[in-house]
């Protein structure tokens, strides 16, 4: 990757390691789109290191209003669209994320005084 100038990574589950290694592998790189690429930590020397070397730099929280592709968590608007609708008329079907949380654990038949 010698000779690559151009890269974005954007949604990425890029370490700051790996950030490195590119740095290390490509000294031409001019732009390099991190956008939502949140496990990287550019405080201390490899965000200056970043800013040094890259023209074009996109960070992690930069907007990406701009960005090509949804800038969304792995690529899906919501999780409906991930596994399908939310239309469900069976009584026991759960619209609601949170209502399966709050039911599954909850306390209910469980006593701190009993004996285990």
């Amino acid at each position: 990757m010698h000779g690559l100038r151009h890269l974005q990574l954007g949604q990425n589950q890029l370490t700051n390691d790996g950030l490195r290694e590119i740095l290390d592998s490509c000294p031409h790189l001019e732009s390099l789109d991190l956008r939502h690429c949140f496990n990287l930590n550019l405080e201390g020397d490899l965000g200056k290191r970043c800013t040094e070397q890259i023209k074009q730099l996109r960070l992690p929280n930069d907007s990406s209003d701009d960005y090509e592709f949804p800038a969304t968590p792995y690529g899906f608007a919501n999780f409906w669209e991930y596994i399908g609708s939310n239309d469900c008329e069976d009584p026991n079907c759960y619209d609601d994320l949170n209502d399966y949380a709050y039911e599954a654990y909850n306390d209910q038949g469980f006593s701190d005084e009993s004996d285990f």
